[in-house]
């Protein structure tokens, strides 16, 4: 399951609670490019009741906890074979149900589902990221590097910025041009490149040590 928010990037209260108080960021997707199946994507159901579920009401009649726990996959594959469309259905209609406190989110939920045994989960890869806005508070080094990715990957980049008259926050596109230069924080920023990179290749250099493994 993945969370989405179509509230906006002025949504200050989902800067404070999932952003670090201004100093994350947030990627806007643009889903309306994005053709191949991504499972059930579903807004979320505000609601004053709690849902409840029960093994009868999702069309299981029992699980074998000690089959579960021998061969998971393969008693997940049949519970799931058990399952008709309607059944599913209602159990993806709990899932995107939440508190009423939370309607400000207003969120939707990208839910996969099993296909088969062979393959239990569906893990996707997001394309299509339109624009990325960086938090007020974010770190100068990290506002640096992202705005780098931005540019080579040409997605648009913007500041988050607070009004000193009042409390509404706006967004700027930014570019080289906001960034100062300083010469000490030029050669941190180097060093946090140098840094990543010698990381991947450390990572690139595990993974090939374990295929050989696995090969012979």
């Amino acid at each position: 399951m993945s969370c989405f928010s179509v509230s906006g990037g002025d949504n200050q209260l989902m800067w404070a609670h999932y952003a670090n108080s201004y100093r994350g960021i947030c990627i806007e997707y643009d889903f309306s490019k994005i053709t191949f199946d991504m499972g059930s994507l579903r807004e979320v159901r505000y609601s004053d009741t709690r849902p409840i579920l029960s093994l009868r009401s999702i069309g299981l009649k029992a699980i074998d906890v000690m089959k579960m726990l021998n061969d998971p996959i393969k008693e997940y594959a049949l519970k799931r074979a058990a399952l008709n469309d309607e059944n599913i259905n209602f159990i993806i209609e709990q899932l995107t149900v939440k508190n009423s406190l939370w309607a400000y989110e207003q969120e939707w939920r990208l839910i996969n589902i099993a296909k088969s045994a062979d393959s239990p989960f569906l893990f996707i890869h997001m394309p299509h990221i339109k624009s990325i806005t960086l938090g007020a508070r974010i770190d100068e080094h990290i506002k640096r590097l992202i705005l780098d990715v931005c540019q080579e990957m040409h997605i648009k980049c913007y500041q988050l910025e607070l009004d000193d008259n009042d409390y509404t926050i706006k967004r700027r596109e930014i570019n080289d041009e906001d960034i100062v230069f300083e010469k000490n924080s030029e050669m941190e920023h180097v060093k946090l490149l140098r840094n990543s990179f010698v990381n991947k290749v450390k990572m690139m250099d595990s993974s090939t040590e374990n295929v050989h493994a696995l090969n012979c």
